[in-house]
């Protein structure tokens, strides 16, 4: 006995099992410092995942539970003997299961596999990044230049609420829109009531004094409001833009958003909310535009009520395209002011106006 020891063998082959047997006092639970190795024979594995004694062990011992540590005490787990050895003979023993603690400057199969993939996977990362950069550039340029065009739109809107006033303060003097507009208003400027809305199919319905129209939504300059004046620019007998005139209207909400699909009269949208929408061309300038639009595209989105009501290719767009209708509004405006002033302070003279109109 003198030679006997207590050692663990993963080899077993090198020894001679023919006289062993199971020797319970070589039952063990314990760390050996020297090698900073676990050992549990078979008789001392707790019940239960492997897994969670492993993670109990390396927090006992300091270590953070994260898959970088438990991937290394996995790398070093082996099922070995707890062994009682004379020379190459084994005279008694017991099952273990032993791995050795984390090592910082060891890195085994597992662990390369594990930082290989994060290499990985921080090289699709900055490629990426690289890929989106410039379309992230001109992202931001298009959003500055669409926030400009808003700010222009908001100027045009101001000095028509400052005409409308203006035009109350001659009405309340006893003109009125039913009696001379028809004279002021531009043949191709029609003056009507906004009677209903409709968010489904993207159209509003405008009520004149010898019937109603329907108008497109995304012909609007500004929000429309039912039971609201609105003035509707026409051309071949087409609405081409509208306006609702009165003061409190608000400047609809405008934004940018990505074509997914566009193909014969229908057009698939995501905005920068990635809500997705399916719109059908209602007018003849949408069904122009959408023929010329391409997946990956961007084009400016028209919302009312969290609806988009419009959209329009972001090449035409212009902060100048309502300049000319509005310019038309104004002077029309102007035309009345001046025809209600001429009333109030030069009346005519029947019998000079009857020399006038004979001539």
């Amino acid at each position: 006995m003198k030679n006997s020891k207590i050692q663990l063998l993963s080899e077993p082959e090198e020894f001679e099992w023919d006289k062993t047997h199971w020797d319970m006092e070589l039952s063990f639970l314990d760390l050996v410092e020297e090698d900073e190795q676990f050992v549990a024979t078979a008789d001392r594995l707790p019940l239960g995942s492997l897994l969670t004694m492993i993670e109990k062990i390396l927090v006992a011992n300091g270590f953070v539970s994260n898959l970088e540590n438990i991937l290394a005490a996995l790398e070093n787990l082996r099922v070995s003997h707890r062994a009682k050895t004379e020379g190459k003979v084994v005279k008694g023993h017991l099952p273990a299961l032993t791995f050795k603690l984390p090592k910082k400057n060891h890195k085994g199969r597992l662990l390369g596999l594990y930082y290989d993939e994060l290499s990985q996977y921080a090289y699709e990362i900055h490629s990426l990044k690289i890929k989106h950069a410039a379309p992230k550039s001109q992202s931001e340029a298009l959003e500055n230049e669409l926030s400009r065009n808003q700010s222009y739109m908001a100027s045009l809107e101001a000095r028509i609420k400052e005409l409308n006033e203006k035009l109350k303060h001659f009405e309340q003097g006893g003109g009125g829109i039913g009696t001379i507009g028809g004279d002021v208003l531009p043949p191709d400027l029609r003056m009507g009531t906004i009677s209903k809305i409709n968010l489904s199919d993207r159209h509003t319905i405008i009520h004149f004094e010898r019937g109603n129209l329907k108008v497109p939504l995304s012909i609007f300059v500004n929000t429309p409001i039912k039971d609201a004046g609105a003035i509707i620019a026409m051309q071949n007998g087409r609405p081409t833009y509208a306006i609702n005139y009165a003061n409190k209207a608000p400047p609809l909400k405008k934004g940018l958003a990505e074509v997914l699909v566009a193909e014969h009269d229908h057009l698939k949208l995501r905005d920068r909310e990635r809500k997705e929408y399916i719109l059908e061309a209602v007018s003849e300038q949408e069904r122009a535009d959408l023929h010329l639009l391409k997946p990956k595209n961007l084009v400016v989105v028209t919302y009312l009520e969290g609806q988009i009501i419009g959209f329009q290719s972001l090449k035409d767009v212009d902060p100048h395209q309502f300049s000319d209708f509005v310019q038309r509004e104004i002077v029309s405006h102007q035309l009345r002011e001046q025809r209600l002033k001429e009333e109030e302070n030069s009346p005519l003279d029947d019998e000079k106006g009857d020399q006038n109109w004979t001539a």
